[in-house]
């Protein structure tokens, strides 16, 4: 969805943000878009092919890169053992 074209429609001040899906970007044009400082920065934590190795992407100081963990809190981790457990009560109490 987002390529090089669309990348030239953005700001030099511009940064991008991708939290979604990697397939949106396209990484090459998003290198190529960065490398030149066409626009300020980017942030991914998804990406084209995961993990993240060999890309060009690592080389530069201008993208901050990393894994999709957003459900990884301490809160998100607690309230999902809670509720396992709840399933879990649930079933046994059931037999």
């Amino acid at each position: 969805m987002i390529n090089l074209k669309n990348l030239k429609l953005l700001k030099k001040n511009a940064i991008l943000l991708n939290l979604a899906r990697g397939n949106i970007i396209n990484e090459n044009d998003l290198y190529k878009t960065l490398s030149k400082k066409n626009i300020a920065g980017a942030a991914l934590d998804v990406f084209e092919n995961e993990p993240l190795v060999d890309s060009p992407l690592h080389s530069l100081d201008n993208i901050i890169l990393t894994p999709h963990l957003g459900a990884s809190t301490i809160e998100a981790q607690d309230a999902a053992s809670i509720q396992i457990s709840n399933q879990i009560r649930s079933n046994v109490d059931q037999l």
